[in-house]
């Protein structure tokens, strides 16, 4: 996700919380602290750029780790790469994904 949506939805979820006058309001509680899981004292909210970041780490992993899966034969047909590569190769580099 591009950072200003997470900044966006991230504001989104704190006005939530903290009410529209967030501005002139006291924040009892810090962001860090409401986005731990309730075991660990905070409220369990999601921090969407972390939860993009380890998702996006998951499907890279599952890339490397799985070369006959369909989703992995569509990505490497429609970006230029080989099935045995994780890096582009070729004249279709500049469609290539940042991934």
């Amino acid at each position: 996700m591009h950072c200003s949506v997470v900044n966006r939805l991230n504001s989104l979820f704190a006005k939530f919380v903290w009410g529209p006058n967030s501005q002139r309001s006291v924040h009892w509680i810090s962001w860090e602290n409401m986005c731990k899981s309730v075991d660990n004292g905070g409220l369990g909210l999601v921090d969407l750029q972390m939860k993009n970041s380890a998702l996006l780490s998951k499907w890279l992993w599952r890339f490397g780790n799985e070369p006959d899966s369909l989703w992995r034969r569509v990505v490497c047909a429609k970006y230029g790469l080989e099935v045995n590569r994780l890096l582009p190769c070729g004249p279709n580099q500049s469609k290539a994904s940042w991934i």
